[in-house]
């Protein structure tokens, strides 16, 4: 992003972010925490790992909050860009409650969530739907 936004003679853009898996997870952490991201597309983001299933080790609190602090799950309600959600019914890196938890909790007015019959490798018609919201919310 740096690069682009100093290349010569470049006027300031907004930059859309798709990403799959864990790509989504720092796409979505991204459009959190820098202002030049306009728009998201979280492809089977893993939102609430690392997180999970951290009660069962007997890691030193630093370690456990280290780990919750970049867990999208974390940061959820300070989202406030478009964000559409394109997710496996059958994923197995998230369950359907915390997705739904996820959405809940993020603040911004558009977004979306859309399930297709599948696992974490989406189908091809995914790519459809982010171009779509890329295009349709990016200046």
């Amino acid at each position: 992003m740096d690069y682009i936004e100093n290349r010569e003679n470049n006027e300031p853009k907004s930059l859309g972010i798709i990403g799959y898996s864990l790509g989504g997870n720092l796409g979505i952490l991204l459009g959190i925490f820098d202002d030049r991201v306009s728009e998201i597309v979280g492809c089977a983001p893993p939102i609430n790992l690392p997180a999970r299933g951290l009660e069962m080790f007997d890691w030193p609190d630093d370690v456990i909050n280290g780990q919750l602090n970049i867990t999208p799950m974390t940061h959820a309600s300070s989202l406030l860009k478009p964000i559409i959600m394109l997710m496996g019914k059958n994923d197995y890196f998230s369950t359907d409650k915390e997705i739904s938890e996820f959405m809940d909790k993020v603040s911004a007015e558009e977004k979306k969530l859309k399930y297709f019959d599948s696992g974490h490798i989406l189908p091809n018609e995914y790519k459809i739907d982010a171009i779509k919201w890329i295009m349709e919310y990016n200046n």
